[in-house]
């Protein structure tokens, strides 16, 4: 009997095993035609995945070896920096270009809604705060999924918060642990501050 769901929505929330920054794949990221975990493989592909994930040298090989572990329909990694062409292409553009994850946004705008309709069945007020990336800080033309994401949260009458105004401010600090985008102890303190004043702003709790 909540009174209070806050909803913490990363942009690989929207697409299931869609992944972002270099980090993630150096784990099972290659792999995940389907939602394997290392148990899954088999003994070449165990050896693969160990080697990914300690082999700067190996990720770049990996593409041009991938048909040798017979892992098939495995879109070969593409980088620009730190981030994958398709990972930018999506905050540039805010759909992506693969079929798999065409209604990668449609799946997640539903299950925004199935939660408003049981805060609205149990009675609990339900906000949605949206993270964003480190890159997308800096260059304001990658939050292309954030909009989208703030657009349908105004159309469906969802409270909404997008963190990326509010963190970007914060050009001279350290924000994240990662490139990923996990927020070290400095931005948690401010986007922890920033929640409460959207909550009283909002009249949804008192001060």
């Amino acid at each position: 009997k909540p009174d209070l769901v806050i909803l913490s929505l990363v942009l690989n929330d929207i697409g299931g095993d869609f992944h972002m920054p270099n980090l993630i794949y150096r784990t099972l990221g290659p792999f995940k035609t389907v939602d394997y975990s290392p148990d899954d493989l088999n003994f070449l592909g165990k050896i693969s995945y160990f080697l990914f994930r300690h082999s700067l040298f190996y990720q770049y090989l990996y593409p041009r070896v991938q048909n040798l572990w017979e892992y098939k329909g495995i879109t070969p990694i593409s980088f620009e920096g730190n981030y994958t062409k398709s990972t930018l292409f999506f905050y540039r553009n805010g759909f992506f270009q693969s079929p798999k994850y065409t209604q990668a946004f449609a799946k997640t705008e539903k299950d925004l809604l199935k939660i408003k309709d049981l805060s609205q069945k149990y009675n609990f007020k339900f906000i949605i705060i949206i993270f964003p990336t480190e890159i997308q800080l800096k260059d304001p033309g990658l939050r292309k999924p954030q909009e989208k994401l703030v657009t349908f949260c105004q159309s469906n009458f969802l409270w909404c918060l997008d963190l990326a105004d509010r963190l970007a401010q914060e050009k001279q600090k350290k924000l994240f642990n990662d490139e990923i985008g996990h927020p070290n102890e400095y931005a948690s303190e401010v986007i922890a501050q920033t929640i409460y004043e959207y909550l009283v702003k909002n009249n949804i709790i008192d001060q």
